[in-house]
């Protein structure tokens, strides 16, 4: 707090300018002691708190159903093999120089960068074969068996793709395309109801999982059997409407029904009745200012 408060003091910045303060809901943080929030109360009371939309979008990604969580555990067990050992590394590396692989290295997984197992998995698909090859040569059967498992490649591939969209929306969220809380709202509105669209598309007759690419290719490998696929589809739809229900959960619909919501959506299509009176005849001044709705 303190260098905070010093950089408020230096650069003659007024605490009352303050409306509001985004942070990762640590005890740090929003504790109702000794927390920075209550600090920050303390210098202005009207100031709003909210949960850092992209910390929630981390929380609500980790949601995985067991069968899924057991698939990418055994995923991260056989990165771990190649690379918590010198020797190993080093012995993966000739492997794949003599099988000239496009990369040589296998990627880290680590928890604190939940969203990062996209590229960890996608790296690991890409030498799929090479691995195969590597787990048999160390004579780790039971190991090679379940990585060359039908139900875990397929498994393996649509992590890949949901963990490569969940990236995709993180993006959305930070530099210049997310400029306000607005069109926070508006990316995690749109990805909540593509979710619901991708599980219908799983569930129909003939699915279509062209939002899955990795996955839909693998898919349609002819050596892949049916049973196999129907599996990992059920999978799908499962865990597309968990991850829905926590999104759900971690980003309420609070600014649908709002009237200022729609006022600063779209200004020129607003009923200004619905609006607080000390705002009703700005709005309107704005709503018939057709130089201002030309330009929007």
């Amino acid at each position: 707090m303190k260098t905070i408060s010093d950089f408020f003091e230096e650069n003659r910045l007024s605490w009352e300018k303050l409306i509001g303060v985004y942070t990762d809901g640590a005890p740090a943080m929003v504790g109702s002691r000794s927390g920075f929030v209550t600090s920050v109360k303390e210098k202005n009371p009207a100031v709003t708190t909210t949960h850092c939309v992209i910390h929630r979008l981390v929380l609500a990604a980790k949601t995985l159903l067991d069968n899924l969580h057991d698939s990418l555990n055994l995923a991260i067990k056989v990165v771990n093999f190649v690379k918590n050992s010198s020797l190993n590394m080093r012995l993966f590396d000739a492997l794949c120089t003599d099988l000239g692989a496009d990369h040589k290295t296998l990627l880290f997984h680590t928890e604190v960068r939940w969203l990062s197992k996209s590229n960890v998995l996608s790296r690991l698909f890409e030498l799929k074969d090479q691995v195969e090859i590597f787990l048999k040569q160390q004579k780790k059967e039971e190991l090679y068996h379940a990585f060359v498992d039908q139900t875990f490649q397929l498994s393996l591939v649509y992590l890949m793709d949901i963990f490569e969209s969940l990236n995709n929306l993180n993006l959305k969220l930070q530099g210049n395309n997310a400029v306000n809380i607005i069109a926070h709202h508006n990316a995690i509105k749109a990805f909540t109801e593509k979710m619901q669209l991708w599980k219908c598309r799983t569930q129909t007759q003939r699915p279509n999982f062209s939002f899955f690419p990795t996955f839909s290719s693998l898919a349609e490998n002819e050596g892949f059997q049916e049973v196999y696929k129907e599996d990992v589809k059920n999978k799908i739809v499962f865990h597309l409407d968990y991850l829905t229900d926590e999104f759900i959960r971690y980003f309420p619909d609070n600014f649908s029904g709002n009237p200022i919501y729609k006022l600063v959506c779209n200004p020129f299509n607003i009923d200004v009745n619905s609006l607080p009176e000390v705002l009703q005849e700005q709005a309107l001044e704005i709503k018939y200012d057709s130089n201002a709705k030309d330009n929007f």
